[in-house]
């Protein structure tokens, strides 16, 4: 059936919505089944398509927004019924039952729009999504942090789509992670093997992992307050540009016009008084000007503040793993690769070890 163009526009219009629909709730919701299987998650920064063409004092923040929304989903899974463990991950890892990565699409304090992929050990996707949110001076007047309720909203649909996997998918899980680790299947890895892959897991996990999310949260939690500023600060902002109508700001350009001319006028006749109506106009709009610079003043120093977060190198970590000690310096992806490194050679010289 050939629709006409205007009911065209309307069906493309909620096909949109549906596709971004707005993502709000004040708590998570308690799942409507017995629970059989408590996962392991990590998650990672956030990506920001066509970063380098941003202008700087937005890219900055993108990147602080990185790290600062994957930390904030870390936090909220935590809390899960689903969820036995959240973690942050500087890359996919194998040692988790699941992976949550996406984009940052919008974020400018007033709305979030970001699109999330869940994939299962090891990329078997489970859904693509994207999640919106707008959030509302009024919004602070109930709660300090509105934007968790944004987060709520995000998690109560991973546990929906948790619940709704079948139970063959955690199955898959354990000999998945055996191929990602070795490189063969359960089927011809040998008992030793397959306990060597579940310990390499849980070294990464407690070993790894769980420091970049101690010091990841941490971090994020200095954070907050200044981001809780910012959003406040550029929520305001917005609402206050949008409250002026067209008419508005075409009278007051009326008023600067009325203004020069006036001047002018009183120029050729030796005069300097202006009109005092439309003086007291444009001294009352200088003052907004001026109290909006003072906003804007308080985001940046707000970013300053949030651009600390997340910008040291790891600390030297060491490893004591069956009676051999590790030592992983430099970054945070350079010693989760290095552990990988180790994890693997350990594993090919216990296959080559039941060869021989």
């Amino acid at each position: 059936m050939c629709l006409p163009r205007f009911h065209r526009y309307w069906v493309l219009a909620f096909l949109a919505l549906s596709a971004c629909a707005a993502t709000r709730s004040p708590s998570l919701k308690a799942p409507m089944q017995p629970i059989g299987h408590r996962i392991t998650i990590a998650v990672l920064p956030l990506e920001v398509p066509n970063i380098m063409k941003l202008k700087p004092e937005e890219a900055n923040l993108r990147r602080f927004e990185q790290k600062y929304f994957a930390t904030r989903l870390v936090q909220t899974l935590r809390t899960s019924p689903w969820v036995q463990e959240a973690y942050l991950a500087p890359e996919s890892t194998p040692s988790v039952d699941y992976v949550l990565s996406g984009d940052i699409k919008q974020g400018n304090g007033e709305t979030t729009t970001v699109k999330l992929r869940l994939t299962r050990c090891c990329d078997a996707q489970v859904f693509a999504r994207t999640f919106s949110a707008d959030i509302r001076s009024k919004d602070f007047k109930q709660t300090d942090d509105p934007s968790q309720f944004f987060w709520n909203g995000v998690v109560n649909a991973i546990d929906t789509a948790l619940g709704d996997a079948p139970a063959t998918d955690f199955q898959r899980i354990h000999s998945e992670r055996q191929v990602a680790y070795v490189g063969t299947s359960s089927a011809t890895l040998s008992t030793k093997g397959q306990s060597l892959v579940k310990s390499a897991a849980q070294v990464e996990r407690e070993k790894l992992l769980q420091p970049i999310t101690s010091l990841g949260i941490t971090e994020a939690d200095a954070a907050t307050p200044a981001f809780q500023t910012w959003e406040k600060s550029s929520t305001e902002l917005l609402e206050d540009q949008r409250s002026k109508s067209h008419q508005e700001w075409f009278n007051f350009g009326m008023m600067l016009f009325v203004a020069a001319a006036g001047g002018y006028s009183a120029g050729l006749s030796g005069e300097t008084t202006m009109d005092p109506n439309t003086q007291m106009a444009l001294d009352s709009m200088t003052q907004q000007n001026t109290e909006l610079s003072e906003e804007q003043s308080k985001i940046a120093d707000a970013l300053k503040d949030l651009n600390i977060a997340f910008s040291s190198n790891a600390q030297t970590l060491t490893i004591d793993w069956d009676g051999r000690t590790y030592k992983l310096r430099g970054t945070l992806d350079g010693q989760l690769a290095e552990l990988r490194r180790i994890v693997r050679e350990r594993l090919h010289r216990e296959q080559l070890s039941a060869v021989q």
